[in-house]
């Protein structure tokens, strides 16, 4: 998807069902220091494998990345709290766990990321450049300017 926008990235490839490994993360984070964001699912919705929250965000914040968190099938299931882990956005709709009628979408972001200016890093909402790592069922995707896309399989 975010290649389809234009923007470079690389792509560490994991199963769907099996949790996240967080060392090939931190590895990829560790050879770029210009990945700004990390995104990735919390749950797998086909596999219900819960990825590791709390390390992925302390890793993130490590490495001076903002975290972007796709929890469809995990907010309103599985604790989440912003208070003991401190990720920037969470994406999450009514339709799931929670629920309740389909078509509803939350945001839910620190209120540093909400205050951040239009071209500080992250386009399309807010405009400007993005840089990011995206965790799916099938793969990673760390967006790195304008290198080309690696794949590091498991």
């Amino acid at each position: 998807m975010l290649q389809i926008r234009g923007i470079n990235a690389v792509s560490i490839v994991a199963p769907s069902d099996q949790s996240f490994p967080v060392t090939k993360v931190a590895a990829c984070l560790g050879e770029d220091s210009g990945i700004t964001h990390l995104c990735f699912v919390h749950c797998e919705t086909t596999t219900g494998v819960v990825n590791p929250l709390r390390p992925m965000v302390e890793l993130a914040t490590r490495h001076g990345a903002r975290t972007i968190i796709d929890a469809m099938s995990s907010f309103g299931a599985v604790e989440i709290s912003a208070r003991e882990v401190p990720f920037d956005v969470l994406v999450t709709s009514s339709n799931k766990c929670i629920e309740g009628p389909p078509g509803v979408s939350f945001v839910v972001a620190s209120l540093e990321t909400l205050g951040a200016k239009v071209g500080s890093g992250v386009r399309g909402i807010w405009g400007g450049e993005l840089k990011a790592v995206e965790v799916s069922a099938e793969n990673l995707i760390v967006e790195v300017g304008n290198q080309q896309t690696t794949n590091h399989p498991p």
